[in-house]
């Protein structure tokens, strides 16, 4: 799995910017504490992957946060929507990935969870 790259968009941990459907029905601070334990749920998961690890990031690229920087190459999505920024990853990295995260792809019914 050596050439293999996995690919993780995240958005920056900020209260009423993450999970906001969610946050609507059990406020924005526990909205925010859902999307952490997500996160820390799919470090779980992925911690021990043979493969090249990328976290893409929304807003600014944090060195400081829970994604250790000795396992997860950081970068900054670029694009305007979705689909450009899933693209650009690909163009970034230079080879095929695979890509995980919460998505909802807007006029289609295809919904990926992680």
């Amino acid at each position: 799995m050596k050439d293999t790259v996995l690919i993780i968009f995240v958005r920056n941990p900020v209260e009423r910017k993450v999970k906001t459907r969610l946050a609507k029905s059990i406020g924005s601070h526990k909205a925010l504490l859902v999307y952490l334990e997500l996160q820390k749920h799919i470090r779980g998961i992925i911690r021990d992957l043979a493969c090249g690890k990328y976290v893409f990031y929304d807003d600014e690229i944090n060195v400081w946060d829970p994604w250790e920087n000795d396992k997860y190459f950081k970068r900054q999505q670029r694009g305007d929507d979705l689909g450009e920024k899933m693209y650009q990853s690909g163009v970034i990295i230079g080879r095929g990935v695979l890509i995980i995260g919460t998505l909802r792809l807007p006029g289609s019914k295809l919904l990926l969870r992680f």
